[in-house]
């Protein structure tokens, strides 16, 4: 009965939010087509999104800006890359701050978190699963701003998202002018996503390069991603489902203990593995991990097996090595891989370290 009742106000609110919308600078956006099942987005202008800057020099207090007010410090001639949160989140999140430190221990680059909680802080999940379109095209419009005016070229961008940020960067991609290197989708936002038109998020098209993990894409009480093939290679560790270690993995819970054993096991303080979190976004938030742990350890979260069917792993899965290396890489070394397209299988531990070296053949 309530979830009848929550369907009929969701109808309502999508019907009432029927239309087209223009926004300066960034075109127009109508909810039909491949859209048709989203409300029509908000507009977002330079008063809605602002950036963090950071380098090795500030990666503790990074700068803040606004689009065309780049950092005196940002030298085009390293990689670019954009990072983007997802639904109710913001550039403050643990995670933001995590990758970002991994990411300049391991290489010199210049770092930009898109901050565009304004559009994403709607609790009407599906108005902010529709926002992704227009904080996508914002972004593009800042990525074709950097080529232009900043010398940037679009081969050294990489956008890197995670849940519903992954289509922030997925649209991003399919409307700056040229493609960018790469999109890295951590764990794409599902819900209203999964069972439709690739096109309405990140997808193949975004980048030269996509490369997707998937940790959620089933649940006990509900799924925050989905196991729908986005790029060009998908990996699904543990089968891309409840993830070992996480409450919802244990389906029977005999071995759950309330804020001890069925909360996420690494770091149990830390903000991120708080009560709720635990409870309905362990798995989702594990993939974040996975890649974070993946630019320190680069031998590690290899796969040696491709698969046919998302749903059936590992059974439609067979071995792909090349003599004596593993097929596919995911996480940070995607590109090193030797296959560069495909649907990928992988194990990981339960708690840190995730990774399960496969062996000293990288």
């Amino acid at each position: 009965m309530y979830l009848l009742i929550f369907w009929i106000v969701i109808s309502i609110l999508r019907i009432s939010d029927a239309g087209e919308i223009c926004c300066e600078d960034i075109g127009c956006f109508s909810n039909t087509g491949s859209f048709s099942h989203l409300p029509t987005p908000d507009c977002v202008g330079d008063h809605d999104i602002y950036f963090r800057y950071f380098n090795r020099e500030n990666k503790k207090s990074p700068e803040t800006f606004r689009y065309q007010n780049l950092p005196k410090d940002f030298n085009p001639n390293l990689e670019t890359v954009v990072i983007s949160h997802g639904w109710l989140g913001d550039t403050n999140a643990w995670w933001v701050f995590d990758e970002t430190e991994a990411l300049l221990e391991h290489k010199e680059m210049n770092i930009i978190a898109m901050d565009w909680r304004t559009n994403a802080d709607n609790f009407y999940y599906p108005k902010a699963a529709a926002n992704t379109r227009t904080a996508g095209a914002y972004l593009a419009k800042v990525i074709d701003h950097l080529v232009e005016q900043n010398n940037v070229t679009y081969q050294s961008v990489w956008c890197i998202g995670f849940s519903l940020g992954t289509h922030v960067c997925g649209h991003a991609g399919m409307r700056t002018k040229q493609k960018i290197a790469r999109v890295t989708a951590i764990d794409p936002a599902g819900p209203y996503f999964g069972n439709y038109d690739l096109i309405a998020g990140v997808n193949p098209t975004s980048a030269e390069f996509v490369d997707v993990i998937h940790s959620d894409g089933d649940g006990i009480f509900y799924a925050a991603g989905s196991l729908t093939r986005r790029g060009h290679m998908d990996f699904y560790p543990n089968g891309g489902r409840n993830q070992p270690g996480c409450f919802t993995y244990d389906k029977n819970r005999k071995n759950c203990i309330y804020s001890k054993l069925c909360n996420d096991p690494d770091d149990p303080k830390r903000k991120d593995d708080d009560w709720w979190l635990t409870m309905m976004g362990c798995s989702h938030h594990r993939s974040l991990k996975f890649f974070i742990e993946s630019i320190k350890t680069p031998e590690c979260f290899v796969s040696h097996q491709i698969c046919t069917n998302v749903r059936k792993f590992p059974s439609s899965c067979e071995e792909c090595m090349n003599g004596t290396s593993p097929c596919a890489i995911m996480g940070y070394h995607a590109q090193k891989s030797n296959l560069k397209s495909g649907i990928f299988y992988l194990k990981t531990n339960p708690s840190k370290p995730y990774c399960i070296p496969f062996g000293p053949s990288l």
